[in-house]
């Protein structure tokens, strides 16, 4: 009997995929306006001197990208602006001025590269007051193709964002944490994330015509999915079920990371849900298929010393007297929540669906017991 639900063909495919992680959102993302060129110069600017109280970190990083030395500069002269009117009207997205330098930007996100830039460089020459050097850059993101036919030079997010991080770390120990080195590493994120367009990239061309084409194939899978994990969740209760036959168990499911599916098993005889038994399963570490290990976390309200039976537990896998199905591979012995909590993390004798069960089984008769034992 053919083993397979779908296509040969399809599964091959499939395999092949890659699909990339959803990058995690910042704070300027979830703002909601940071693709626009004016809410995104306005974050660059407070970080290049457009405030006293807020220390240039974007511009250091700007400025070694310019290749000038900024090493024990003194910044007392800095002024940044924004929209600098020129003669005509025009306006230059960000003018900084230091008694070293000038710095004219224009800052582009998805508009093309067609600004007056003589106008600009009209302008820029009136504040030279001090022999200043002058640099005239462009700042955009990798994917916006646009060109320029002068000396303006193009600067990436990316280039940008890669020497600010790069910084970071000196930042950090020269000044003390604020909110305002908080709200500059989320703008560095925000940048990266402009710069590779992430969001919108996610799947390739050949990628989503894939999707599009097998459509109801992986809407049935999806479905398989949901399936598997309602018949894992079933199988998993009615072994806690046959051992605590008087308890309600609540259902509670989890999805961490890295594709981790957590099934958890709250009877109500434990407590008020905070002593529980979980049924982790995850994909294979070497393989297309699937693994399986056990949790259990036993609340201090349920064994008061439980500093106490965290020793005890190894002690015994010391001593290789444990729970018989529990695995010595890889296991975790935790104190959580201000040892509140004791964590349990086991294998059972093997990797797959019923080395767990019986796991299931064995550790919530342990933990069960050891409940018992103190009342």
């Amino acid at each position: 009997m053919n083993r397979n639900i779908f296509p040969d063909d399809f599964l091959e495919q499939l395999s092949k995929i890659t699909i990339k992680e959803i990058p995690e959102p910042n704070f300027f993302d979830v703002g909601g306006c940071g693709y626009l060129e004016n809410p995104t110069s306005d974050l660059m600017v407070l970080f290049m001197g457009g405030h006293e109280k807020v220390t240039p970190w974007l511009l250091k990083a700007l400025l070694k990208v310019l290749k000038v030395d900024v090493e024990g500069m003194d910044f007392s002269s800095l002024t940044a602006e924004r929209e600098v009117v020129c003669k005509d009207g025009e306006r230059i997205d960000i003018l900084i001025r230091h008694d070293r330098f000038i710095i004219g930007i224009e800052n582009k996100i998805i508009s093309g590269i067609n600004n007056p830039f003589d106008k600009y460089e009209e302008r820029i020459k009136e504040y030279i007051d001090n022999n200043q050097d002058v640099y005239k850059c462009i700042l955009k993101p990798s994917w916006n193709k646009s060109s320029v036919n002068n000396d303006w030079e193009i600067i990436t997010y990316t280039e940008l964002a890669e020497m600010a991080i790069s910084l970071f770390g000196q930042d950090m120990i020269n000044e003390p944490l604020s909110k305002w080195l908080i709200f500059y590493k989320e703008l560095l994120s925000h940048l990266s994330a402009l710069s590779e367009e992430k969001m919108s990239n996610l799947l390739n061309n050949e990628q989503s015509d894939f999707i599009s084409e097998n459509f109801g194939k992986l809407i049935k899978a999806k479905q398989l999915l949901d399936s598997f994990e309602n018949d894992i969740y079933q199988e998993g209760r009615s072994v806690v079920a046959k051992i605590l036959p008087d308890s309600n168990i609540t259902k509670s499911i989890n999805n961490w990371d890295e594709d981790y599916k957590a099934l958890h098993f709250m009877p109500s005889v434990w407590g008020d849900g905070s002593t529980y038994m979980t049924l982790v399963y995850r994909p294979e570490s070497n393989g297309d298929g699937i693994e399986f290990y056990v949790n259990s976390e036993i609340n201090k309200n349920q064994y008061p010393d439980i500093a106490y039976l965290k020793e005890e537990v190894e002690k015994s896998i010391a001593n290789n007297d444990f729970i018989p199905s529990a695995s010595n591979e890889d296991y975790a012995v935790t104190l959580l929540k201000n040892g509140t909590h004791l964590s349990l993390s086991f294998w059972g004798p093997s990797k797959d669906k019923k080395g767990a069960m019986t796991l299931l089984h064995d550790m919530t008769v342990w933990v069960n017991e050891k409940i018992k034992s103190t009342l």
